[in-house]
């Protein structure tokens, strides 16, 4: 590796840091605002890219924010991709392993989310059932 490309990998990095940060930060500003403003943030029930999906669940905006950091590395490696086509086989597996791992993150965690959920709503329900039972049981003895 010559000097240059390390300089250019380091700048890279650097920028894409840094266009980040700014994203995250006026991303959350803006929903910082609007609740404000609103007094609440806007969901999400359906997506349109192509068709319209309707989500079994509303998704809130500040989802945004996270999704701000990486939308930000993803046009830096494309810009640079443009700029220095003998490094896009390297950076398209980088983005392709990207999308793969935010993919697969958001359907495993909303999958043990809900299943996690349901069995501590579940675990609650039984304790609050016995609970009820004891305290009928204790009053009927009592009076």
């Amino acid at each position: 590796m010559k000097p240059s490309d390390k300089v250019r990998i380091a700048v890279g990095r650097e920028m894409m840091i840094q266009i980040s940060a700014i994203c995250v930060t006026s991303i959350a500003l803006f929903w910082t605002c609007w609740h404000y403003f609103n007094g609440r943030v806007p969901v999400v029930s359906e997506l349109m890219p192509y068709m319209t999906l309707y989500l079994p669940f509303t998704v809130s905006r500040w989802w945004d924010v996270l999704l701000g950091l990486v939308w930000p590395c993803l046009f830096v490696w494309n810009a640079n991709k443009k700029i220095h086509p003998e490094n896009a086989v390297f950076e398209e597996g980088i983005q392709n392993l990207i999308a793969i791992s935010l993919l697969t993150g958001f359907v495993f965690g909303l999958y043990f989310g809900i299943a996690a959920g349901f069995c501590f709503t579940l675990a609650m329900l039984t304790i609050s059932l016995i609970g009820a039972f004891l305290t009928k049981l204790v009053i009927a003895i009592l009076f």
